[in-house]
Formats: structure tokens, C-alpha cells, sequence
């Protein structure tokens, strides 16, 4: 009786009389079904003239991501993609958004700001010039005046009003101020 392992083996070692591996006779049978000569001492395939043209590489290598972009932001002769310039009238001021706000208001405001080149701050520093808050007046409004004198006080619409208008408008009528 013949013993299972044997069969497990590829037929390449002990049991086998050919004195080849069985993988290398069932590459060597498809190879030939395929029309490529197999070469039994070196076992390596060789297509046949007619495959070579079907075995050219027709891939395109893909553009890096940084040329794509560019791409995109720009038409062959170097206009722009059809996309408005947006203003700048936050550039070079930083905002501080203080208190509880409605999560979508809190969203458009980051949106308003960093889209007409504000910076948002995580934390109050002296870099802030606004702070936006829909809440009345706070102590701690007077802390970081004493820091900062230069703060300013506003409330959410001021953002709003300026990205209606498309330009920055005077703060003063949305300001927060103490309470009388």
C-alpha cells in the first residue's frame, strides 16, 4: 500500500523515476500549450516572436500627486481651472474662536476664515487679533484684554457679513462689549 506522504512530495524526490519535478513538467506542458519552448536544461521559457508584441508594458506610469494638483489648478496655457479667486481680506490676521457655539455656526466660521486666508489659533496667544464668540461679556475677556490690549471682541455675524460682501467690513458694529 502506498503511503500518503508520497503523494504529497511533487513526485520531484524519492517516488519519482522521470528525475523531474513535477512543477517543472506541468510549466513545461503549459509553456508548450501556450507556444513558448521550454528549454529542458535551463527550464527557463522563451516566447515565441509573435508573443513579443502582445508582452509589451502599456502601462502609463501615473504623474506624482504634487504635478497633479498643479494640473488641476491650471489649464495648459496657465490659466486657472475655472475656479474664482477667492479675497484675502483675513490674510495676516489671527482669530481665536472662544465659547460654546452651535457646531455647524463653529464649522462655517472655520471655513469663512481659513478660506480668505485667516488663521485659526487653538489657543489664545498674542498673535490673535479677533476673537470670535457669540457669547455676551466674559471675565475672561478682561484677562486676555490685559494681555493683549489689542483684541478685539466679535460676534459670528461680523465673519458672515464679510463673506456676503466678499471684502472685510468694519468690526465696530459687531463687536462685544461689557456689560453696563
Amino acid at each position: 500500500m502506498k503511503d500518503s506522504d508520497d503523494d504529497d512530495d511533487g513526485g520531484g524526490g524519492d517516488g519519482g523515476d522521470s528525475g523531474e519535478d513535477t512543477e517543472d513538467e506541468i510549466r513545461r506542458i503549459k509553456d508548450k500549450e501556450a507556444g513558448k519552448h521550454v528549454s529542458p536544461k535551463t527550464k527557463e521559457t522563451k516566447p515565441d516572436a509573435e508573443d513579443d508584441m502582445y508582452d509589451a508594458d502599456t502601462d502609463v506610469d501615473e504623474e506624482p500627486a504634487e504635478s497633479k494638483v498643479a494640473a488641476m489648478e491650471t489649464d495648459s496655457d496657465g490659466a486657472d481651472s475655472g475656479l474664482p479667486e477667492l479675497p484675502d481680506f483675513f490674510a495676516d490676521k489671527h482669530f481665536f474662536i472662544y465659547g460654546s457655539m452651535d457646531s455647524a455656526e463653529r464649522r462655517l466660521m472655520t471655513r469663512f476664515i481659513t478660506a480668505y486666508a485667516g488663521e485659526l489659533d487653538d489657543y489664545m496667544s498674542e498673535k490673535v487679533h479677533y476673537i470670535v464668540s457669540s457669547e455676551k461679556w466674559d471675565s475672561n475677556f478682561d484677562d486676555a484684554l490685559s494681555d493683549n490690549p489689542s483684541l478685539v471682541f466679535v460676534k459670528p455675524k461680523w465673519v458672515h457679513v464679510c463673506h456676503d460682501k466678499q471684502k472685510l467690513v468694519p468690526h465696530q458694529p459687531y463687536i462685544v462689549v461689557p456689560d453696563a
